[in-house]
């Protein structure tokens, strides 16, 4: 394991340190995640037709994600799971940086082409499902907000 998947699972796991209304469980992360960007991909290919994307979240990243939010995972030399409580209490900034690391290391990509038309990278389709995830515009100020201070109706 690379010492900044490490680091990164240390900071949303070491954010736990109170549990609020605004919980969200590991698995509905997931689903909401998976919602969102097969949204998102749609949203694009009827604005663009012709764009080199892929119909739907591929099935190699769905189980990408099913192994970073529910596996265990040792931090410390604990086994270690996410709980909705460290969900909640991680910023959207550890949950992008979680994601691009592993969509990068394993060499994911929703786009047909490394040299398509688009103007958008995986990074961008990954911001914009959070965005939709959260119903926010994530600019400047909202990577650093915790998932739990945000609007989840999406979600539910």
């Amino acid at each position: 394991m690379s010492i900044r998947k490490v680091l990164t699972f240390a900071s949303i796991i070491l954010a736990t340190t109170s549990i609020s209304a605004g919980e969200i469980t590991p698995r509905e992360f997931i689903d909401c995640y998976k919602k969102a960007v097969n949204e998102r991909i749609e949203e694009i290919k009827e604005d663009k037709p012709e764009a080199e994307l892929c119909d739907q979240m591929t099935a190699t990243e769905e189980r990408l994600l099913d192994a970073l939010y529910l596996d265990a995972f040792i931090i410390n030399g604990r086994y270690t799971n996410f709980t909705s409580a460290s969900m909640g209490n991680a910023s959207i900034q550890s949950h992008y940086d979680l994601i691009k690391n592993e969509k990068q290391k394993y060499d994911i990509s929703c786009y047909e082409s490394r040299f398509h038309l688009l103007k958008r990278t995986d990074l961008d389709l990954i911001e914009e499902a959070l965005e939709k995830m959260f119903n926010m515009k994530l600019g400047f100020k909202g990577w650093s907000k915790k998932v739990k201070d945000l609007d989840l109706s999406y979600c539910k």
